[in-house]
């Protein structure tokens, strides 16, 4: 039996009957996700040229750091989005 979660008007969340073989593909697909974003937002900055000398990095229109896609790992991602995971269920 499947048990949802309303976290938003929007999103739903498996919980406490996923296997760790389901919570693995969902955390996986949310990192793939999440490094799209990145890549995207890397990519606007360079376009727009919005490199900090001072930083050496790129900012995006807020003026927050934006990372290059390969120095960030699917792994990293998938480890953060796992310990967010468990932190909620607490």
């Amino acid at each position: 039996m499947m048990q949802l979660v309303l976290l938003s008007w929007h999103k739903f969340i498996y919980i406490y009957t996923r296997t760790e073989e389901k919570k693995f593909n969902y955390r996986k697909m949310l990192a793939l996700n999440m490094k799209d974003k990145i890549y995207r937002a890397w990519k606007e900055a360079k376009k727009a040229n919005r490199w900090d000398p001072d930083r050496e990095c790129y900012l995006d229109p807020k003026g927050n750091i934006i990372v290059e896609q390969s120095s960030v790992t699917l792994e990293t991602l998938i480890e953060s989005i796992k310990q967010e995971d468990e932190q909620r269920e607490r």
